[in-house]
């Protein structure tokens, strides 16, 4: 049985890669593709098939089923250019065979105006204007069976710019499959499937969203080693590569690397391409307290840095 659910997931989730177009055009919102995850990032965002604490809602709501008790995750992130980012996670087992969680996120930043006449010539500046992304949603995962979780996240997007806004509701489909060998876990996730439902603009632009397809795998070789590798293809790209693994070399310690394939957009020849896509960070565990840091390579846009604190309330599903 466990068989027949593998090949059907993995036949399931080719041919829909397989249905998306290489030229599906370009998408709004793209701050939702921001992954808010210091131990996922560290691992080179290679998650779908992990997904084993309160940041699931950010790559594979259906291994929310895993997390055994209340959890409270925090992350700030210091993105390009000086943008502050921050994420909130609330997660709770329901019952026996569900677990659910709350979460929002931002990004916020000002800009310089900037002035220009009829022919586009520069007229100097105009003080500045502010940028804002909110994200709120709800993630629910279902235990099926001991080989099978399912998931899904609704949410709601508003960007603005400028004192104009647009807005959006997707979802998040997901699915986790535990295989025969229990130490390789498969997760399936796509990723913002939705609509607009308010434009920046009176004429009601329609802008597609980011949506993306996530193929993950986790393999938990022994206790104290972690490997993961995921297949990711926004609808409107390529497909790209993840790696990252996780090594515990005592208790209370975690040391994470990883790499994106997807960072080769950013090799543009500068001195700084070389480490284009390198990832890595670390995790100390302290009673209920985990605290992670990850650092992600942009080339020669410098390093991106995340912080987060996943506190874990005492007591058991």
């Amino acid at each position: 049985m466990k068989k027949i659910i593998s090949i059907i997931l993995l036949t399931g989730l080719i041919s829909l890669c397989y249905a998306i177009h290489e030229d599906a055009g370009t998408t709004g919102f793209t701050f939702s593709r921001l992954l808010f995850s210091p131990r996922a990032s560290a691992m080179g965002s290679a998650y779908a098939g992990v997904s084993s604490d309160a940041e699931a809602v950010f790559f594979n709501p259906a291994g929310l089923y895993q997390i055994n008790n209340t959890q409270v995750n925090a992350v700030y992130m210091n993105y390009l250019d000086g943008i502050n980012c921050g994420a909130l996670v609330y997660a709770k087992p329901l019952t026996d065979h569900s677990t659910y969680a709350l979460y929002s996120r931002f990004l916020s930043t000002t800009e310089t105006r900037t002035l220009s006449d009829a022919m586009g010539n520069y007229l100097g500046t105009d003080g500045t204007f502010g940028y804002s992304n909110i994200e709120a949603g709800g993630s629910y995962s279902y235990h099926v069976s001991n080989s099978l979780n399912l998931g899904g996240t609704g949410k709601l997007l508003y960007e603005s710019i400028d004192g104009n806004s647009a807005s959006a509701f997707a979802l998040d489909l997901a699915l986790y499959h535990i295989t025969e060998n229990e130490k390789l876990h498969i997760g399936i996730a796509m990723r913002n499937l939705g609509f607009q439902i308010s434009s920046f603009t009176a004429e009601k632009y329609q802008e597609n969203l980011p949506a993306t397809v996530d193929l993950g795998f986790g393999f938990q070789i022994i206790p104290a080693l972690l490997l993961a590798a995921d297949f990711y293809k926004p609808f409107n790209n390529d497909y790209y590569t993840r790696f990252g693994l996780e090594i515990i070399p005592q208790e209370n310690l975690r040391i994470r690397a990883g790499y994106k394939s997807d960072a080769s957009d950013l090799k543009t020849g500068g001195s700084g391409e070389a480490l284009a896509g390198l990832t890595g960070g670390f995790g100390v565990v302290w009673d209920c307290y985990e605290i992670n840091y990850a650092f992600m390579a942009y080339g020669d846009l410098g390093f991106v840095n995340q912080l987060g604190i996943n506190y874990k309330f005492k007591g058991n599903r």
